[in-house]
């Protein structure tokens, strides 16, 4: 897997070297990427609800739609300019997104792996295409991007943590499903009303990157996971020299 790593990432260099993408193009099409693996894992348990996650079907969907999600990536950047906050920005509304819908029924008592599956998939994609409309006017710099991908994370936990200091006993899980959904859904909100019309300002580009994988969060919440010797990284933070 170690040389399979280190050949993608000299794949990705080259592609992005040949076609003259910035960072902001780059990181947009690697979080489309990294939305159709996490999408490909909800699917294969949306096709087989008995299947295990490491599976030979599991890897086909992932990789699959993966790849449609790389060619998703490189159609929005050519259709808008895309710096490294807008990046942080959409993968902010795509995580968004899903957990919208899936903490709604999950509220509502349903707990079938297709409907959940299929509406954090609809979700997902709702959420990359209507960022990308809100996007289309506004640049937001790395600094800006990092705020709001920030504040929608923290708000969240935040959101989970009065869920589950002040909720009930009984189903408290219900509860605290909807205050993280509603907690991360205020963050984003505030946070992008607060920065928006700045966006496009000359800020200080900040060097440090904070994301969250989409396919680390849906493998996460599907079975198998206890089967992982490696499990998939959930949490990405990197810096730019």
């Amino acid at each position: 897997s170690l040389v399979m790593s280190l050949g993608e990432a000299a794949a990705g260099y080259n592609i992005a070297r040949v076609n003259d993408l910035g960072g902001g193009e780059a990181a947009a099409i690697g979080s489309a990427g990294n939305f159709g693996l996490g999408i490909g894992l909800a699917a294969s348990q949306i096709a087989d609800e008995d299947a295990e996650l490491i599976s030979r079907s599991g890897a086909a969907w992932g990789l699959g739609v993966s790849a449609l999600g790389y060619v998703a990536g490189a159609m929005l950047t050519r259709d808008a300019r895309y710096t490294k906050g807008d990046a942080d920005v959409l993968n902010a509304g795509g995580l968004l997104g899903a957990a919208l819908p899936v903490s709604a029924l999950y509220f509502a008592g349903e707990r079938d792996t297709k409907p959940v599956m299929s509406a954090g998939i609809a979700g997902a994609i709702a959420g990359i295409a209507l960022g990308h409309l809100f996007l289309r006017e506004r640049d937001f710099s790395s600094a800006q991007g990092n705020f709001v991908y920030l504040s929608t994370v923290s708000g969240g936990l935040v959101g989970a943590g009065l869920g589950y200091a002040f909720g009930p006993e009984e189903d408290g899980d219900r509860v605290v499903a909807l205050t993280a959904a509603a907690g991360a859904a205020l963050g984003f909100g505030l946070m992008v009303a607060g920065v928006s019309e700045e966006a496009g300002a000359s800020w200080r580009s900040s060097a440090w990157r904070v994301s969250i994988s989409p396919a680390g969060f849906a493998a996460a919440s599907l079975p198998g996971m206890e089967t992982l010797r490696a499990p998939i990284p959930f949490l990405h933070i990197t810096a730019s020299f």
